[in-house]
Protein backbone atom coordinates (compact mmCIF):
# COMPACT_ATOMS: atom_id res chain seq x y z
CA UNK A 1 0.00 0.00 0.00
CA UNK A 2 2.84 2.40 0.83
CA UNK A 3 4.28 2.06 -2.69
CA UNK A 4 1.02 2.44 -4.59
CA UNK A 5 -0.34 5.70 -5.93
CA UNK A 6 -3.75 7.01 -4.85
CA UNK A 7 -5.66 5.34 -7.70
CA UNK A 8 -3.95 1.99 -7.11
CA UNK A 9 -4.60 2.15 -3.36
CA UNK A 10 -8.28 2.82 -4.00
CA UNK A 11 -8.47 -0.13 -6.40
CA UNK A 12 -6.68 -2.43 -3.95
CA UNK A 13 -8.90 -1.43 -1.03
CA UNK A 14 -12.18 -1.67 -2.92
CA UNK A 15 -11.27 -5.04 -4.47
CA UNK A 16 -9.17 -6.37 -1.61
CA UNK A 17 -10.83 -9.78 -1.13
CA UNK A 18 -11.11 -10.35 -4.88
CA UNK A 19 -7.42 -9.51 -5.41
CA UNK A 20 -6.32 -11.77 -2.56
CA UNK A 21 -8.35 -14.62 -4.06
CA UNK A 22 -6.98 -14.01 -7.56
CA UNK A 23 -3.41 -13.85 -6.25
CA UNK A 24 -4.02 -17.11 -4.34
CA UNK A 25 -3.18 -16.06 -0.79
CA UNK A 26 -5.23 -15.28 2.26
CA UNK A 27 -3.84 -14.36 5.65
CA UNK A 28 -0.57 -16.16 5.03
CA UNK A 29 1.48 -13.77 2.92
CA UNK A 30 5.01 -14.58 1.79
CA UNK A 31 7.41 -12.13 0.17
CA UNK A 32 6.90 -13.82 -3.20
CA UNK A 33 3.19 -12.94 -2.85
CA UNK A 34 4.17 -9.28 -2.51
CA UNK A 35 6.22 -9.59 -5.70
CA UNK A 36 3.16 -10.74 -7.63
CA UNK A 37 1.09 -7.91 -6.12
CA UNK A 38 3.68 -5.32 -7.15
CA UNK A 39 3.74 -6.80 -10.65
CA UNK A 40 -0.06 -6.59 -10.77
CA UNK A 41 0.22 -2.84 -10.14
CA UNK A 42 3.13 -2.41 -12.60
CA UNK A 43 5.69 -1.54 -9.94
CA UNK A 44 9.10 -2.65 -11.21
CA UNK A 45 11.21 -4.27 -8.52
CA UNK A 46 13.94 -6.80 -7.76
CA UNK A 47 13.53 -9.41 -5.03
CA UNK A 48 16.71 -10.59 -3.32
CA UNK A 49 16.78 -13.53 -0.94
CA UNK A 50 19.25 -16.12 0.27
CA UNK A 51 16.77 -18.95 -0.35
CA UNK A 52 14.79 -19.51 -3.55
CA UNK A 53 11.58 -21.16 -2.40
CA UNK A 54 10.67 -22.20 1.15
CA UNK A 55 13.52 -22.48 3.65
CA UNK A 56 13.12 -25.96 5.22
CA UNK A 57 14.92 -24.73 8.36
CA UNK A 58 11.87 -22.62 9.16
CA UNK A 59 10.07 -25.79 10.27
CA UNK A 60 11.92 -25.32 13.58
CA UNK A 61 10.54 -21.78 13.96
CA UNK A 62 7.26 -21.76 15.93
CA UNK A 63 6.10 -18.64 14.09
CA UNK A 64 5.75 -20.55 10.83
CA UNK A 65 4.26 -23.67 12.45
CA UNK A 66 1.92 -25.72 10.25
CA UNK A 67 1.64 -22.86 7.72
CA UNK A 68 5.05 -23.79 6.33
CA UNK A 69 3.83 -27.12 4.97
CA UNK A 70 0.38 -25.82 4.02
CA UNK A 71 1.95 -23.04 1.92
CA UNK A 72 4.97 -25.00 0.66
CA UNK A 73 3.47 -26.11 -2.69
CA UNK A 74 1.78 -22.75 -3.38
CA UNK A 75 4.90 -20.70 -2.58
CA UNK A 76 7.26 -23.04 -4.45
CA UNK A 77 5.01 -22.86 -7.51
CA UNK A 78 5.10 -19.06 -7.44
CA UNK A 79 8.90 -19.12 -7.35
CA UNK A 80 9.00 -21.63 -10.24
CA UNK A 81 6.78 -19.40 -12.39
CA UNK A 82 8.38 -16.09 -11.37
CA UNK A 83 10.68 -15.70 -14.37
CA UNK A 84 7.88 -16.50 -16.86
CA UNK A 85 5.79 -13.83 -15.14
CA UNK A 86 8.47 -11.18 -15.52
CA UNK A 87 9.65 -11.16 -11.90
CA UNK A 88 13.32 -10.57 -11.13
CA UNK A 89 14.64 -12.67 -8.25
CA UNK A 90 18.29 -12.72 -7.23
CA UNK A 91 19.74 -15.23 -4.79
CA UNK A 92 22.18 -13.18 -2.74
CA UNK A 93 22.77 -11.50 0.58
CA UNK A 94 22.54 -7.73 0.96
CA UNK A 95 24.68 -5.57 3.23
CA UNK A 96 23.87 -2.10 4.55
CA UNK A 97 26.09 -0.42 1.96
CA UNK A 98 23.98 -1.90 -0.86
CA UNK A 99 20.77 -0.87 0.91
CA UNK A 100 21.96 2.72 1.29
CA UNK A 101 23.14 2.89 -2.33
CA UNK A 102 19.73 1.71 -3.50
CA UNK A 103 17.91 4.21 -1.28
CA UNK A 104 20.11 7.02 -2.61
CA UNK A 105 19.83 6.15 -6.30
CA UNK A 106 16.61 4.24 -6.90
CA UNK A 107 14.17 4.62 -4.02
CA UNK A 108 12.40 2.63 -1.32
CA UNK A 109 13.08 -0.91 -0.13
CA UNK A 110 10.56 -3.31 1.42
CA UNK A 111 12.33 -5.35 4.10
CA UNK A 112 11.08 -8.36 6.03
CA UNK A 113 12.15 -7.98 9.65
CA UNK A 114 11.67 -9.59 13.02
CA UNK A 115 9.12 -7.14 14.42
CA UNK A 116 10.30 -7.84 17.96
CA UNK A 117 13.67 -6.32 17.08
CA UNK A 118 12.33 -3.13 15.51
CA UNK A 119 13.24 0.01 17.35
CA UNK A 120 12.52 3.68 16.79
CA UNK A 121 15.02 6.25 18.09
CA UNK A 122 12.34 8.95 17.95
CA UNK A 123 10.13 7.00 20.37
CA UNK A 124 12.78 6.40 23.03
CA UNK A 125 11.09 8.69 25.52
CA UNK A 126 7.80 6.87 24.91
CA UNK A 127 9.23 3.38 24.54
CA UNK A 128 6.28 1.56 26.14
CA UNK A 129 3.82 3.34 23.82
CA UNK A 130 5.95 2.50 20.77
CA UNK A 131 6.24 -1.17 21.72
CA UNK A 132 2.51 -1.41 22.33
CA UNK A 133 1.73 -0.06 18.86
CA UNK A 134 4.22 -2.40 17.19
CA UNK A 135 2.85 -5.45 18.99
CA UNK A 136 -0.77 -4.61 18.08
CA UNK A 137 -0.17 -5.84 14.55
CA UNK A 138 1.26 -9.19 15.64
CA UNK A 139 -0.79 -12.28 16.38
CA UNK A 140 1.61 -14.77 17.85
CA UNK A 141 0.29 -18.04 19.15
CA UNK A 142 3.44 -18.86 21.11
CA UNK A 143 5.11 -15.75 22.59
CA UNK A 144 8.23 -17.79 23.44
CA UNK A 145 9.23 -17.68 19.77
CA UNK A 146 10.29 -14.02 19.98
CA UNK A 147 9.91 -13.83 16.21
CA UNK A 148 7.21 -12.17 14.16
CA UNK A 149 7.68 -11.52 10.46
CA UNK A 150 6.93 -7.86 9.79
CA UNK A 151 7.44 -5.83 6.59
CA UNK A 152 8.64 -2.23 6.72
CA UNK A 153 9.47 0.25 3.95
CA UNK A 154 12.93 1.82 4.12
CA UNK A 155 12.64 5.32 2.69
CA UNK A 156 15.83 7.25 3.52
CA UNK A 157 18.90 7.49 5.70
CA UNK A 158 21.24 9.91 7.47
CA UNK A 159 24.84 8.74 7.27
CA UNK A 160 25.97 11.34 9.83
CA UNK A 161 23.96 9.66 12.60
CA UNK A 162 24.18 6.14 11.12
CA UNK A 163 20.43 5.66 10.87
CA UNK A 164 17.77 4.61 8.37
CA UNK A 165 14.29 6.15 8.08
CA UNK A 166 11.42 3.72 7.62
CA UNK A 167 7.65 3.51 7.47
CA UNK A 168 6.00 0.92 9.69
CA UNK A 169 2.48 -0.22 8.75
CA UNK A 170 1.83 -0.80 12.46
CA UNK A 171 1.88 2.99 12.92
CA UNK A 172 -0.26 5.69 11.41
CA UNK A 173 1.38 8.39 9.30
CA UNK A 174 4.82 8.45 10.90
CA UNK A 175 8.49 8.14 9.97
CA UNK A 176 10.55 5.94 12.28
CA UNK A 177 14.33 5.98 12.69
CA UNK A 178 16.58 2.99 13.41
CA UNK A 179 20.34 2.65 13.63
CA UNK A 180 22.22 0.66 10.98
CA UNK A 181 23.14 -1.93 13.62
CA UNK A 182 19.58 -2.41 14.90
CA UNK A 183 18.21 -2.61 11.36
CA UNK A 184 20.76 -5.30 10.49
CA UNK A 185 19.72 -7.33 13.54
CA UNK A 186 16.01 -7.04 12.64
CA UNK A 187 16.32 -7.81 8.91
CA UNK A 188 18.81 -10.69 9.21
CA UNK A 189 17.19 -12.45 12.20
CA UNK A 190 16.45 -16.14 11.87
CA UNK A 191 13.07 -16.41 10.15
CA UNK A 192 13.51 -13.49 7.76
CA UNK A 193 15.78 -15.27 5.27
CA UNK A 194 17.04 -11.75 4.56
CA UNK A 195 14.59 -11.03 1.72
CA UNK A 196 14.27 -7.56 0.21
CA UNK A 197 12.12 -5.97 -2.46
CA UNK A 198 13.77 -3.10 -4.30
CA UNK A 199 11.72 -0.65 -6.28
CA UNK A 200 13.57 0.07 -9.55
Amino acid sequence: MMLLNRRQRHEFLTKFNQICDEEDFGQSTWTIDLCYLLRRFNIRHIYTTITIGVNPDFRNNDYYGAILWIDHIRVSSKFDKASCNGLKIQKRTIDNKALLEHLAKKGPVIALTNGYLLHCDLCQTKESECLQEIRKCFSISKPKTRFSGHYIVLCGYDHRIGSVFYRNPAHDDRICVISYRKLTEARTANGTDEPKLYKI
